[in-house]
């Protein structure tokens, strides 16, 4: 499967590893040299769901739901909400313990202590900043690990 994007230019597939079948979804197609019959392209793709009324107007019906979820998560863009003004509290005072700490340990490397701070801040605030979220919010059981280095 392959999709490179436009500067990525075009591959000659037998740079590839030997595969019996290639799907293409670089638009315009990323790779060359490969029999028609064991390559699908996006078009091909899209052009076998248009001969099939019904995947068609499934189609359709996503793009209105998706469009109806995006608006819902944009409309609390720039609203003031509890949990934003929580983690602004939470930032400010973590801001003034950097800068003490700066002050009574010069020899203490800066991006170290932000580092250490920031992540202890996430661990400890992350499960108060969803439930203030509150339910359309993930939860902490599908978030990706946010451990950074220190």
């Amino acid at each position: 499967i392959g999709c490179l994007g436009s500067a990525a230019g075009v591959r000659d597939a037998a740079q590839l590893p030997s595969a019996a079948l290639f799907l293409d979804f670089g638009t315009p197609r990323n790779f060359t040299g490969v029999a028609r019959e064991r390559l699908f392209t996006l078009a091909d793709l899209l052009g076998d769901e248009a001969r099939r009324p019904h995947a068609v107007r499934r189609r359709r019906d996503l793009r209105s739901r998706v469009r109806e979820l995006v608006q819902e998560r944009t409309a609390s863009f720039g609203k003031d909400d509890a949990a934003a003004q929580f983690r602004r509290a939470v930032e400010a005072v973590r801001q003034e313990a950097l800068a003490r700490n700066a002050r009574l340990h010069p020899e203490m490397d800066a991006g170290h202590a932000n580092a250490l701070t920031r992540s202890l801040i996430n661990q400890l605030f992350h499960d108060q900043t969803v439930s203030l979220r509150g339910p359309s919010s993930c939860d902490s059981s599908t978030m990706a690990d946010q451990d950074e280095p220190v």
